[in-house]
């Protein structure tokens, strides 16, 4: 199957474009073999909006064996009358995009071809931040993905009252987190408190920091980080979303004992 774009309802009174990439088997599996649901993901973009590094990431999930949907927040109609563009996403709600990221939960979950018991979220940058909070408000996930997006507020403001690692107590599947080692808006001392957060709370999960990785390393596939990060994630997700049913990676053995929480 192809990927589509469809106008998505986040919630009443609100919608957007979304690309939908439905599952990609691998061409050597019989086509008796492949299963009759597929875990869905809900794919949250950087401020830079519904760009092509998000567009790629998207597909990347969907050749795992993933149902991915990635709606444009920047596209979004919200209930206020408001249209935002990219770089007017800081501005929204902490709580609209929450409740349009369960809107596409929603959507996932009425396609005949998606798990609803196996819902992953997974964001990037900006998104990664609402993976986490998004995990926290929506019992349905059971995998969040944050990939360098941010850990604490420096201030409270009405369109963001409470940080990420506020909500993390609260969140019952697993978390993949992913920062990269030099970046002002990530200090060190906010990656080391999201783990004992982690720890103190018994949530399962790892918490990565990459070595010699800036801001948005994650969008350069040249780096071996990179790579490095998407094979863990692989991994992470044959443990957490599909039981075993992608191939582990080809280094052999699980490469992340040294950040998991809990084995």
């Amino acid at each position: 199957m192809t990927t589509t774009e469809i106008s998505l309802p986040l919630f009443p009174g609100a919608t957007t474009r979304a690309l939908v990439h439905p599952p990609r088997m691998p061409s050597e599996q019989p086509q008796e073999e492949a299963p009759t649901s597929a875990p869905g993901v809900v794919l949250i973009h950087d401020l830079a909006g519904l760009n092509p590094f998000a567009e790629d990431s998207a597909a990347r999930f969907a050749a795992m064996g993933c149902f991915t949907v990635a709606p444009d927040f920047a596209a979004a109609s919200l209930p206020d009358g408001s249209s935002d563009t990219g770089q007017q996403l800081l501005s929204l709600n902490d709580s609209a995009v929450v409740k349009g990221v369960s809107g596409a939960i929603d959507w996932l979950c009425n396609q005949p071809s998606v798990d609803a018991a196996r819902i992953a979220v997974a964001g990037f940058g900006w998104g990664g931040a609402y993976a986490l909070m998004a995990a926290a408000h929506d019992r349905r996930v059971v995998v969040a993905i944050d990939v360098g997006g941010t850990i604490t507020h420096p201030v409270s403001t009405p369109q963001s009252p409470g940080s990420p690692l506020n909500f993390v107590g609260d969140i019952e599947g697993a978390i993949f987190a992913a920062y990269p080692e030099h970046d002002p808006l990530l200090p060190h001392n906010q990656v080391e408190r999201l783990e004992r957060q982690l720890k103190d709370h018994d949530r399962s999960g790892e918490v990565k920091t990459y070595s010699g990785t800036g801001p948005r390393f994650w969008e350069d596939d040249a780096l071996p980080a990179t790579q490095r990060m998407w094979e863990r994630l692989k991994n992470f997700l044959s443990d957490n979303l599909f039981t075993g049913e992608i191939e582990a990676n080809s280094m052999g053995g699980y490469p992340n004992e040294a950040s998991r929480l809990h084995a």
